[in-house]
């Protein structure tokens, strides 16, 4: 699967770094509730222009996006 620029870029951002501008939202956010205050979410995106596709996650033991290949 070849991926434009702009998700190539998307693959090196951190935590805090927003999706591009082609990357829209497909399923609703996934919420993971732990003890206290150990939760976190994950969002899926696909993009527009290649059809990649991202999972977003705002825990810090995982990448913050990732792109599925398949």
């Amino acid at each position: 699967m070849d991926t434009c620029t702009m998700c190539q870029e998307q693959e090196k951002k951190t935590h805090r770094g927003t999706p591009h501008n082609h990357l829209v939202k497909i399923d609703d956010v996934r919420l993971f509730k732990g003890l206290g205050h150990r939760h976190y979410e994950e969002q899926d995106y696909q993009c527009q222009l290649c059809n990649a596709t991202f999972t977003w996650s705002s825990n810090r033991n995982d990448l913050a996006w990732t792109l599925w290949m398949g």
